[in-house]
């Protein structure tokens, strides 16, 4: 499996952590981070959605700050450019 943003995963098998494969190492996945799962294993993948949250606000944020400026922008009847 391919597990992303970066940072923001980590995997239990039996309530024990168990560590991420790095990008690129033998049997990873190249540029990206990922897990290795035995056949028969039951592993949790659990998300940090606390950095995932503040990611989302962030985005919301500058897209308000855009459409904003952008309807400041269209409202100047003669605008001064050269």
């Amino acid at each position: 499996w391919i597990l992303g943003p970066e940072g923001s995963w980590s995997f239990t098998v039996d309530g024990t952590t168990r560590p991420l494969v790095p990008a690129g190492e033998a049997g990873g996945v190249p540029g990206r981070p990922s897990v290795r799962v035995a056949s028969g294993t039951i592993g949790e993948l659990v998300h940090d959605s606390a950095s995932s949250r503040s990611r989302r606000l962030l985005q919301v944020v500058a897209l308000c700050g855009v459409l904003l400026l952008a309807s400041w922008l269209r409202t100047d009847p003669e605008p001064e450019w050269p």
